[in-house]
């Protein structure tokens, strides 16, 4: 996370840090080597602005692959404006759902579970 948001303050020139795009986007890199699937969206976003949008696909794609929501969120856009395929969009759909699949735990069901039947005694003392 600290060399995403390194990432950031160059690629965006915050914090007090000098805007410096190539430092950015090496930071980012870093960190999507790391395994920050963030980082890979905000590579895409970036590429993106350069006119990169097969390079931003794929870097959106490898981060759908890893779970993540807000590069789904960008494939679904780039789909409604005819820059991927319905095919591509199913193939990442398929890849994010799984890795989400794959994070699941007995622990986080259960957590689940609890948190669902809290709220709904809390609803049922409301209508009481």
């Amino acid at each position: 996370d600290a060399i995403s948001e390194l990432g950031r303050m160059y690629a965006f020139g915050v914090s007090g840090v000098s805007k410096d795009e190539r430092k950015g986007r090496e930071f980012y890199k870093r960190a999507a080597e790391k395994g920050h699937a963030f980082a890979l969206v905000s590579l895409a976003a970036l590429e993106e602005t350069k006119g990169e949008t097969e390079l931003a696909v794929a870097y959106l794609r490898t981060a759908a692959a890893a779970g993540d929501d807000h590069a789904i969120g960008s494939l679904k856009e780039k789909f409604r404006a005819g820059k991927i395929s319905k095919d591509d969009l199913l193939k990442s759909l398929w890849a994010h759902q799984k890795a989400n699949e794959d994070m699941r735990s007995e622990g986080r069901e259960r957590y689940r579970r609890w948190k669902k039947a809290q709220e709904t005694k809390k609803q049922e003392q409301a209508k009481a």
